[in-house]
């Protein structure tokens, strides 16, 4: 009996174990279905396809449970949900956010692609009774696509062979991880690599020419390697542009910065001659980049800044313009200051078309107040020199466009000297992170008052002075300063809400170059049951002061509002995303301006959920 006893026992805490484990993975089941996380996609594979094919996709995410549709920003592409399945995510897929036991899932979507759908990233969003999802990038190629091999080509000696052009469909499934391919090219043909990757790792490219060696006759010799984004840093897809001096077979190695590769991690790889249009990787949702270097400065984008204003145009602003006044004296524009005859003097002002040699400042093109200079840094160590007069109290902007060329390839840096004495820099210093060092950036736009009149010589030239090709094209605007509206961000494109709950949008606003009126929000197209309120909130303390060097030259004053998003709870359930308009309206003196359509987001009213005890 003792032995039975003993026995009984022995088998007595495995056996408690056993159930409290499965009442615990039971409770902690229940509590994530009656949760209110909302649908996450992470990754879809492929990423993109042709106009004209039917590609099936898999979408994988949280919270996906339930998906019954597709919404897709862009047209003539449509998408039919065939299967959603609970998976098993593998370590490093997701991260947490604070979650534990949310199990993945994987959504099977099959799409069709119209002939004649537009090029490019489109956004793809998942719909469930969670409501709709963030939106990720499914790309519509021009370019043939084709697929990665699933294995053998972790190496040169395995490497794909690939035509050009070409687009690859590919997947780092691992750390670590190397994808070869190999290609042809002809003598001096130049091409460019372009990976776009969205979530999962940071790509990196490596060029090798298969030259071998007496030790070993598949050694590979590297003759390129990049990391750096296409684009100011705006993503972590990089580009790299190569000729070819010899003709012949040649690899291109795609991985991931440091190793650090998560599984499921899909990229699209574009192999193309580089006089083939750039590649397009970014959906560009922010619908204001003033602080850009890639936004176009043409005539729509002075009428843009003064449609941001109220302000009266004054003499040097209407005198500058020019040919654009061929009927209106300026006395009789500056009586009328309305919105019409602004849009009459908005065209660019008089163009300056850089001359070689003009390196020395005695052989400086010299230019009119405000005037819009062209030229290129055709070689390393090239300087474009230009003088103009200023006077005094005279507030002006400098605004830099790289048409061709940006950071981190290309950095134009705009120098401003008083009798050979520099006084003015694009470069903007500033103490960084944890007070450890200095973090030094090249701005494209930077804003100046003049304390005296004087004659000023303006040197253009690449920050490094060890680049310069055809290709480091820039347009710079020299132009009085307009105070205006700036940016308005909402870092939110949807928004679930609850019945009976409320959510939080965070607006930040900009006001550039000396704007000192008022910004009013308003909320569009709320459907039934949903209402907005303004709010305010508890910010955080600044901490102590930081050394942010002369921040007024390269950013603007920004402030922030709260708007409270509520549902009643008798607000009826969509089945489908409403898009609402967040607009603003500058308010200077009392009068209000122009209507300015900030964003458009979707919003869904999804069900309550019991939640547990």
């Amino acid at each position: 009996m003792k032995a039975a006893s003993g026995l009984t026992k022995g088998y007595l805490l495995p056996i408690l174990m056993l159930c409290l484990n499965l009442v615990c993975r039971i409770w902690a089941q229940d509590r994530i279905e009656k949760s209110h996380g909302e649908p996450e996609v992470r990754t879809i594979f492929p990423m993109g396809g042709n106009p004209g094919t039917t590609v099936e996709v898999e979408i994988r995410g949280k919270y996906l449970e339930g998906t019954y549709a597709v919404w897709f920003g862009g047209e003539r592409v449509q998408a039919k949900v065939k299967k959603v399945e609970e998976v098993e995510l593998r370590e490093g897929e997701f991260e947490s956010k604070g979650e534990s036991g949310v199990p993945g899932y994987r959504v099977l979507l099959q799409l069709e692609i119209a002939p004649g759908a537009k090029i490019g990233p489109q956004e793809l969003r998942l719909i469930s009774e969670r409501g709709v999802s963030n939106a990720i990038n499914f790309m519509v190629n021009s370019d043939p696509v084709i697929a990665e091999i699933k294995s053998g080509h972790s190496g040169p000696s395995g490497a794909q062979l690939v035509p050009i052009p070409a687009i690859i469909n590919g997947e780092m499934s691992r750390p670590g991880e190397l994808d070869y391919y190999q290609f042809d090219v002809a003598k001096d043909e130049e091409l460019t690599f372009d990976c776009f990757s969205e979530a999962g790792f940071d790509p990196q490219f490596a060029l090798y020419e298969p030259t071998g060696s007496w030790f070993d006759p598949s050694r590979a010799t590297r003759l390129a390697f990049n990391d750096d984004p296409s684009s100011e840093f705006e993503n972590k897809n990089p580009r790299l542009t190569y000729r070819f001096r010899k003709p012949g077979r040649y690899l291109l190695e795609v991985g991931a910065f440091l190793g650090n590769s998560a599984p499921h991690a899909p990229y699209q790889l574009r192999i193309a001659p580089s006089s083939y249009p750039n590649f397009p990787t970014d959906s560009k949702r922010s619908q204001w980049l003033e602080r850009s270097f890639t936004r176009k400065i043409t005539p729509a984008w002075l009428e843009s800044l003064w449609v941001r204003t109220l302000e009266t145009p004054t003499h040097d602003q209407i005198a500058g313009a020019g040919e654009s006044l061929p009927s209106l004296s300026v006395e009789e524009v500056l009586a009328s200051g309305t919105s019409s005859v602004r849009s009459r003097m908005v065209s660019l002002p008089p163009r300056v078309i850089e001359r070689e040699p003009n390196d020395a400042t005695s052989q400086a093109v010299e230019i009119a107040v405000p005037s819009i200079v062209e030229g290129a840094i055709a070689q390393p160590g090239d300087i474009d020199s230009f003088r103009f007069k200023v006077k005094s109290g005279q507030r002006l902007a400098f605004e830099i466009e790289t048409p061709l060329a940006a950071p981190p390839r290309f950095n134009p840096q705009l120098t401003l000297l008083e009798g050979g004495r520099e006084f003015l820099i694009n470069v903007y210093k500033r103490i960084g992170r944890n007070f450890t060092f200095y973090l030094k950036t090249v701005e494209p736009k930077t804003i100046y008052t003049f304390e005296k009149e004087t004659e000023c010589e303006l040197r253009i030239r690449d920050a490094t002075s060890r680049w310069g090709d055809p290709s480091f094209r820039y347009r710079v605007l020299i132009r009085p300063q307009i105070p205006h509206i700036g940016e308005i961000d909402i870092k939110t494109d949807h928004v679930n809400l609850v019945q009976g709950e409320a959510r939080k949008l965070a607006v930040t606003t900009a006001q550039e170059e000396g704007f000192a009126g008022d910004i009013a929000l308003a909320l569009e197209g709320l459907p039934p049951g949903v209402e907005a309120f303004p709010a305010t909130e508890v910010k955080p303390d600044k901490g102590p002061p930081l050394d942010e060097g002369y921040k007024e030259r390269f950013l603007p004053k920004t402030d922030s509002a709260t708007i409270i998003l509520a549902a009643a709870d008798n607000a009826s359930v969509t089945t489908v995303p409403k898009s609402i308009r967040i607009t603003a309206r500058p308010i200077v003196g009392g009068q209000p301006g122009s209507l300015l359509v900030v964003r458009d987001i979707l919003l869904m009213v999804v069900k309550r959920r019991e939640t547990s005890r």
